[in-house]
């Protein structure tokens, strides 16, 4: 064996250090701690949710944390709406995001603190897909958030995983 080779702790880095810092192997790593390949979601918006959920996780392996959280809050409103409609509360079942989500909160398929995840990224989710002309021009709040890469991804994650815990609830 060469003596000049360093065995020592000295310089090393650890198996999650390196994922965490390794970007999308790292995010990959991330979700295949939160999707066990034998998870069996429940889609009853059919297909085109199917289409939607693997989008959403695609943009967010990928970096494109906006699109992750437009598209995934779609899964969620469709997810909503269909088991709201499948109850037999129609009406409901055509509401605004907000009026959803809180409709959820209420027949207890979400937690407070899913409800709050929720409205918080919709809020994010809003500024970047609605145009509202304003003299104080209210985005000025939220949108910088947007672009700081590191923020989103932050937003981006913890909406991924509140989305998986949502549609978790009528997994097998």
């Amino acid at each position: 064996m060469d003596d000049n080779l360093d065995f020592s702790l000295d310089v090393s880095i650890s198996g999650g250090d390196l994922l965490d810092k390794a970007g999308r192997v790292g995010r990959v790593a991330w979700l295949s701690s939160k999707i066990r390949p034998d998870d069996l979601f429940l889609l009853q918006d059919g297909n085109f949710s199917k289409v939607l959920l693997s989008e959403a996780l695609e943009c967010f392996v990928n970096e494109h944390y906006v699109a992750a959280i437009a598209l995934g809050f779609t899964v969620v409103e469709r997810a909503l709406a269909a088991r709201l409609f499948y109850r037999g509360k129609i009406a409901e079942s055509k509401g605004r995001s907000e009026d959803l989500t809180k409709a959820a909160l209420n027949l207890g398929w979400i937690k407070d603190i899913e409800y709050e995840n929720l409205r918080r990224l919709r809020k994010l989710r809003n500024a970047v897909m609605h145009f509202k002309p304003s003299t104080k021009n209210q985005n000025n709040e939220i949108l910088p958030e947007v672009m700081d890469k590191g923020k989103m991804e932050i937003e981006a994650k913890s909406f991924i995983e509140t989305m998986i815990i949502i549609l978790g609830k009528t997994a097998l």
